[in-house]
């Protein structure tokens, strides 16, 4: 069973994101370096050839939440999309006190001996 989803009010959101910019972007200039953010925050980020055709996903965030993969060329040909979809997994881990649907052992997606990410019959 899934546990129900604990919504957040604009305020709690606003205050998340004001603590990682102090740490991690006290600048806040625009664009939003997320990579850089996701990698001060200790997360790997690995560029897989054919991720998306693979996987039918722009990106993934391992079960163990340390590393964050995405498709290598989606990422070269589309800088936006490649942001937001490192933005995305970013917001599923730990540190943000989210547990991520996808990554979540708790949900029974991921066996848990698989230390690595898996999509249906995609072993990353």
């Amino acid at each position: 069973m899934i546990p129900p989803v604990r919504f957040r009010k604009r305020e709690e959101i606003s205050e998340i994101v004001d603590t990682i910019f102090a740490k991690h972007h006290p600048s806040r200039e625009i664009p939003v370096p997320v990579d850089l953010i996701a990698e001060r925050m200790g997360l790997d980020l690995v560029p897989i050839p054919g991720f998306r055709a693979r996987a039918g996903a722009e990106g993934a965030l391992s079960t163990d939440r340390s590393t964050i993969y995405y498709d290598e060329r989606g990422a070269e040909l589309h800088a936006a999309r490649y942001r937001f979809t490192v933005a995305h997994e970013l917001a599923q881990v730990p540190q943000l006190g989210v547990p991520g649907v996808f990554s979540d052992p708790r949900f029974g997606l991921f066996p848990p001996e698989f230390p690595g990410f898996w999509m249906g019959k995609v072993r990353i």
